[in-house]
């Protein structure tokens, strides 16, 4: 046992890191939120050090209960920032008509962070001591500008950054990621997400003010800080090098806003798990009435503080309603707050937790501030709001929008009226508890506990950071570029100068010998009528101009015309003994089958037969779910009969025969599609040149739901929830027929262009490549504007072919609402993308990558037959271009170059993917092995093999980065030139575009490269641990979401109001404009003064002299 013991010891010590935390002992929400954290680490088997400088000496420590803590002695500066702020603030923020007020009028104070950061500087052996700890990872708040200095200091490269709130303003150098002010409450704004014109404006201004502030407040820090260090980076640049944000923000209360893989959001994790009974005291209290009410306002906004004629407010209300007890926390006793009001209890504490968890209490009234919320909101207690400071203002509009309370301004308390309406409404209905007891459901059945999160992420930053691969090339462009300004203002001065030519080569035209003519008399002068000019074909056009773009000089202006004229339409536009035993056995057996049955829950995945890659995909969801005992019917319409079926080992299908239309579309993309993806300039071309046979997934649609007695059977199966692919227009509308609200939406690939009406996330084309667009993200100023172009024309594509098959659809469902509207209902969207292999991309709550979980986990070893293939040679490197490019469809000089290549590489075994045997391409090369069929899986996780040269689509990829190999990628179609880009940026490979394939050199070169630099596979192996450590297994995350989906669902909490906007609104065009038309009239106003007073004065003087 002793040595048991030990070993026991032993194992939690290797598995064990040591953190730092630098937490400033400033407010007591801050402070105890770094201090949960730290002990959340320490419960998790870590070592936590907390470096606790005390700016307050009020609170009396840094709040923790298991960590060890350093504490650094107040300076003068803080202690005249602690006067400051606990006395002049406590009073002015009752007073204060805007929440960013009390930080501007504070901002000259806040030096005395800096006096701060450098007495922990220059105490006594401090630094070496923390060096001397070796600590593993670290963080520190965002609000504290001094953790990162440290950090750097001690030479820990490996933290990450925390906020107490929900959201922080004015941070996008450390989080990398935009807010939008145009639907997205600031910290500070004072609004909710529906926001007129001026509250829109009002939410920006305040944004602004607090990235104003910031700016005021860092160089006076900085300049304390290098008197001396003057060799100190600038915080700002510190605080850039973070590898993960942590915000103290509950997605499925929080409003919907825009986040990155690096933001993580852990809101609530400060709630205690725990809460005990009243002691008889509190208990009796409870006891005094039917009805009990809580008022309380929170630590810094002190009840004392507040205006005399709200406390009087407050007495007179309570004396109305004489059969409820109120207890109030008020600091003053001295005050006799309740002298003359029966009802009125006062206290200068109360168990806060343990109250708001009696099933006594009736409501909660609350400054707001973030901690109480999220306790009051644990508990399942209804609310009255009334905000003071701070942003208390945004969680009151939180409380609003979820209905579990009502929002009163501060200002309300000025006279009887609004309170005590807002009492009796809250006694009165019983909506607001049923939301409340709801939201606590919803919060305590999240999928992943926000401790599991938290510790989990630091764990996997500890072993792996700094997570470099998190940052975006987006955070090294200026304004004009994040937001594509250069861009666009290019694509306007080309339009204009293109219709300024067109117009002046019109005028001419029609001019003759001084006379002006008419279209119909020049057209009769040509001999043609104008109804009969054909003067372009748009799609073969279009497609020109994105394939050029990368050679900008080889755009013509009638391309360039005939682009910007399709963007202006488009812009308009999920023995007894045994006996005994035997009895008891089935018992036992019938009862796990009940429970089981009782924990299932009954999925609807809607997979066309189109693609073998999007059938597997959909496929392995399907036999996951299956796999946790769900149960699981895929419908699957067969669109190509050559896929072999809906690819599932597990679940039950229903196939629906192949219609003629689909039957036609086989045809084109087994045979002319295969083979012109070889030829083809811009993977979009394949698009736009068979649009007009995308209209068949209309006529697939029509055949499911006219399939006789199918609709009544899928109603009878009463599915939980459903799933279906983006790219699958039927799976919404046969959603809609069966009246399944829970769904979600998945896609096969790591990212769709034009999915704005489902995601409700915007993507930004100045440095996220999108689907098609074939480049990296460090992308020149011509590379942004072929990425802009490629979204808008597959965005173009989608608006052209939606309307089509959405008529075929109606033909049977003429009450249908807009795909649009059906599609927007999704509660979530899967996306087979790995955030720590994928392009850094904006993302929000509803959006959950899974990239990964099609790889299956088992790989065996290989026959003898292949086994005896890779003992050939010392070294061996296996060919695929996948199922879709079939490789004999190449152009024959490709195919040459290949077989040339491999005669140069005698030591090494080829193995070719090779659909046609007939064409003995192996013939007369003697290392060079064909097959129709390969085990790809086996073969890649066998360590004889040395490289992959690869089409780079989304499986084949994935399954190499699981298998750790090093790739040649020769990306074909689609979005695999996006991904070969991926697999260039993570070094674990090199990228060959298939024109190289007409040259020798480049696929010997490439070949060389990969097996004489070890960097390549080191790079892999790297990744693929990586990839395995990730802090939750995307099959766990995929279930438990769905999981959390079919018992919850939908979840239309996850919606966000800026979908409704316009375009202009959306990215604040118009408050933009009108900012800007207001400072341009200010300025003309003041220089038009200037020079009529100097006017008069010259006059003046003039008329004198």
């Amino acid at each position: 046992m002793r040595l048991f013991l030990l070993f026991l010891t032993l194992l939690v010590h290797v598995n064990s890191y040591k953190y730092l935390v630098y937490s400033t002992q400033f407010a007591k929400s801050h402070v105890n939120f770094l201090a949960r954290l730290a002990d959340v680490l320490v419960d998790a088997g870590h070592e936590v050090v907390i470096l606790s400088p005390i700016m307050d000496t009020q609170f009396g420590g840094a709040m923790t209960k298991k960590s060890r803590v350093v504490e650094i002695p107040q300076c003068e500066q803080a202690a005249g920032f602690q006067e400051m702020f606990r006395n002049d603030m406590s009073k002015t923020v009752w007073k204060m008509q805007h929440p960013i007020r009390m930080f501007l009028e504070a901002r000259h104070s806040f030096t005395a962070w800096g006096y701060l950061g450098k007495s922990v500087i220059e105490h006594p052996g401090l630094i070496e001591q923390l060096k001397a700890e070796k600590f593993d990872a670290a963080f520190s708040e965002t609000f504290d500008f001094f953790g990162p200095v440290v950090f750097h200091l001690v030479g820990i490269e490996k933290w990450a950054l925390t906020e107490s709130v929900a959201i922080r303003d004015g941070g996008f150098q450390y989080t990398q990621t935009p807010i939008f002010p145009s639907y997205i409450p600031t910290m500070m704004g004072g609004s909710s997400d529906k926001m007129p014109f001026f509250g829109r404006l009002s939410n920006f201004v305040s944004y602004m003010l607090m990235d104003f502030m910031m700016d005021q407040v860092l160089p006076n820090i900085e300049a304390v800080l290098r008197e001396n260090m003057p060799d100190l980076p600038p915080i700002t640049e510190l605080m850039t090098t973070n590898s993960l944000v942590f915000f103290n923000a509950e997605p499925l209360v929080d409003f919907p806003k825009i986040t990155s893989a690096r933001i993580i959001d852990i809101g609530g994790i400060t709630v205690s798990a725990g809460h005990e009974p009243l002691n008889s005291t509190w208990s009796d209290i409870l006891n005094l009435r039917p009805k009990t009410i809580l008022l309380s306002f929170g630590t810094i906004a002190h009840a004392f503080a507040m205006p005399d004629e709200y406390k009087q407010t407050i007495r007179e209300t309570f004396r109305k309603f004489p059969d409820v007890t109120f207890i109030w926390k008020y600091e003053k006793p001295e005050h006799n707050i309740s002298e003359g009001i029966t009802n009125l209890i006062e206290s200068t504490w109360i168990p806060q937790r343990d109250i708001l968890h009696d099933p006594r209490l009736n409501a909660f009234i609350t400054h707001c501030g973030q901690g109480s919320t999220t306790e009051a909101i644990d508990a399942g207690i209804p609310l009255i709001v009334i905000p003071v400071m701070a942003d208390q203002q945004r969680n009151a509009h939180q409380v609003e929008r979820n209905g579990i309370g009502l929002r009163l301004e501060k200002t309300d308390l000025e006279s009887v009226g609004k309170l005590e309406v807002a009492i009796k409404e809250i006694l009165g209905t019983e909506k607001y508890r049923e939301a409340a007891l709801k939201m606590k459901s919803l919060i305590a059945d999240r999928p992943f506990s926000m401790t599991e999160i938290f510790v989990k992420n630091m764990e996997f930053l500890a072993k792996h950071g700094p997570l470099r691969q998190l940052d975006h090339y987006g955070r090294h462009l200026n304004v004009f570029q994040y937001y594509l300004i250069d861009v666009i203002a290019f694509v306007v001065l080309t339009s204009v100068v293109l219709v300024t030519i067109f117009a002046v080569a019109i005028r001419f035209a029609f001019t003759k010998k001084g006379q002006r003519l008419t279209f119909h008399q020049k057209a009769d002068e040509c001999g043609l009528k104008p109804w009969n000019i054909q003067t372009f074909e748009n799609v073969k056009q279009l497609s020109n101009v994105v394939v050029t773009l990368d050679g900008i000089d080889r755009v013509s202006y009638e391309d360039a015309h005939i682009t910007m004229r399709l963007a202006y339409k488009l812009i308009r536009r999920r023995a007894k003994t045994i006996a005994i035993s035997f009895v008891v056995m089935r018992w036992f057996l019938l009862i796990l089958s009940l429970v089981a049955t009782a924990n299932s829950l009954k999925f609807l995945v809607y997979a066309t037969q189109y693609a073998k890659s999007h059938s597997n995909f959909l496929a392995r969801l399907s036999d996951i779910l299956i796999d946790e005992g769900h149960e699981v019917v895929i419908l699957s319409p067969i669109m190509n009969s050559l896929i072999g079926g809906a690819m599932t080992k597990k679940a039950r299908v229903i196939e629906i025969p192949q219609c003629k239309e689909a039957a036609l579309m086989e045809d084109i993309m087994n045979n002319q599609v295969a083979q012109n993806v070889w030829t083809m300039k811009h993977s979009l071309q394949m698009f736009w040149e068979r649009k007009d046979a995308f209209t068949m997934w209309g006529h697939v649609c029509n055949s499911v739901i006219g399939y006789p007695g199918l609709i009544e059977q899928l109603k009878a199966e009463k599915f939980d929830a459903a799933i279906t692919e983006t790219f699958d227009f039927c799976g919404p509308v046969v959603f809609h027929i069966l009246g399944i609200d829970k769904w979600a939406v998945t896609e096969s690939v790591a990212l769709k262009d034009g999915g704005f009406h489902y995601t409700q996330t915007p993507s930004n084309p100045a440095y996220v490549p999108s689907m098609m667009s074939g480049a990296s993200d460090a992308m020149s100023f011509f590379g942004r504007l072929s990425n802009v172009f490629s979204v808008t024309i597959y965005d173009m594509f989608m608006s052209l072919v939606t309307p089509s098959i959405e008529a075929i659809i109606k033909e049977r469902l003429p009450d249908l609402p807009p795909y649009d509207e059906l599609a927007a209902s999704n509660s979530l969207v899967f996306f087979n993308s790995e955030p720590l292999v994928d392009f850094p991309k904006l993302t929000s709550a509803r959006i959950i990558d899974i990239g990964g979980i099609s790889v299956s986990t088992v790989h065996k070893p290989l026959n003898k037959t292949w086994s005896d293939i890779l003992d050939l040679r010392p070294k061996t490197i296996f060919i695929s271009f996948g199922t879709m490019a079939k490789a004999f469809a190449m152009p024959e000089e490709y195919k040459q170059t290949i077989r040339e290549t491999i005669r140069k590489f005698p030591e090494v075994t080829f193995i070719w993917k090779y659909e046609k045997p007939e064409h003995n391409i192996s013939a007369g090369v003697p290392n060079l092995i064909e097959s129709t069929w390969v085990p790809q899986r086996d073969i890649l996780h066998d360590p004889r093999l040395t490289a992959f040269i690869t089409h780079c689509g989304q499986g084949s990829t994935t399954e190499s980065i699981d298998a750790g190999i090093p790739l040649i990628v020769i990306p074909v179609m689609g979005d695999q030139t996006r991904n070969a880009y991926q697999v260039e940026r993570n070094g674990i490979g090199l990228r060959l575009d298939k024109t190289d394939l007409a040259d020798e050199k480049k696929l010997e070169e490439a070949i060389r490269e990969i097996l004489g630099n070890e960097r390549y596979r080191t790079n892999a192996l790297k990744v693929k641990s990586l990839v395995a450590d990730r802090p939750f297994p995307m099959k766990d995350i995929f279930v438990k979401n769905m999981e959390f989906l079919a018992k919850h669902g939908p979840l239309r909490q996850l919606d966000h109001y800026g979908r409704h906007l316009t375009f202009i609104q959306y990215y604040l065009i118009d408050v933009i404009s009108f900012v800007a038309f207001i400072v341009i009239s200010l300025f003309s106003l003041i220089v038009l003064s200037i020079r009529w007073i100097l006017r008069r004065i010259v006059f003046t003087k003039a008329k004198k002299d």
